[in-house]
């Protein structure tokens, strides 16, 4: 049986561009610099955040070692406001967003999104923020549980060199393997498997596909050949 293909998005920004301006002039701005945590399982906060540049990476931190989900652009909030009594992603056991890039903030209060949440245009595009978001949990936890490791890493390089590159994400082979729930190894070997079929090019958090047409055809048939202990043992010098 098929996967159903990916239908909700690594990257998500702009839901909300039409408040910056009122944002800005209204409330205090913060900057975080890279890798610096805006949430984690530690840090609890109870203002919300809106992102006015930079890109934020959500997701899971679990025994030790976290898994990113998606990535959060500019003209979003973070945590998204929403009405008490309903559920948020964000208060999710282990969930994490950092700093993918450095970013600029603004700062509102418990009350200045009272405020958001009165307004019923505001309010329907929180919602569907936060349905988003919760579908790409669940999406991600099914899908982790389905798909073999080979297809899992093919699909995220697609979306990678398409769409989180041209943005200027750049992703190390750690943070890949935790995005498609893997090992580093199974990252290397795949990567390796792909450049000498001439598939990939690769440099230093860098992938480019060199040829759709055969990535695509070994991506479809789901897994790859048996890695020789050889090769494996200089995968990941």
């Amino acid at each position: 049986m098929n996967n159903p293909k990916r239908s909700v998005p690594y990257h998500i920004q702009g839901n909300f561009a039409s408040y910056t301006k009122k944002l800005s002039l209204s409330f205090e701005q913060t900057a975080l610099s890279e890798g610096d945590y805006l949430l984690s399982p530690q840090i609890k906060t109870r203002e919300t955040y809106f992102i006015k540049e930079g890109i934020a990476a959500f997701g899971v931190s679990e025994a030790g070692k976290e898994r990113i989900i998606c990535f959060i652009g500019k003209n979003q909030f973070i945590p998204l406001p929403y009405k008490n009594g309903g559920i948020s992603p964000f208060n999710y056991k282990g969930i994490f967003v950092k700093a993918q890039t450095p970013l600029k903030l603004i700062k509102l209060p418990p009350s200045a999104c009272e405020e958001l949440l009165k307004e019923e245009a505001f309010t329907a595009k929180a919602l569907d923020s936060l349905s988003e978001l919760s579908a790409l949990l669940l999406y991600t936890n099914m899908t982790l549980s389905f798909k073999e490791p080979f297809e899992r890493i093919c699909a995220f390089i697609s979306e990678y060199t398409t769409t989180l590159i041209p943005l200027g994400i750049r992703l190390s082979q750690q943070q890949i393997a935790g995005i498609a729930g893997t090992t580093l190894l199974e990252v290397a070997r795949t990567l390796r498997y792909l450049r000498d079929r001439g598939c990939i090019s690769t440099s230093l958090k860098m992938i480019t596909i060199l040829d759709a047409v055969k990535f695509e055809e070994l991506r479809k048939i789901g897994k790859r050949e048996k890695t020789s202990l050889a090769q494996a043992s200089g995968e990941l010098a």
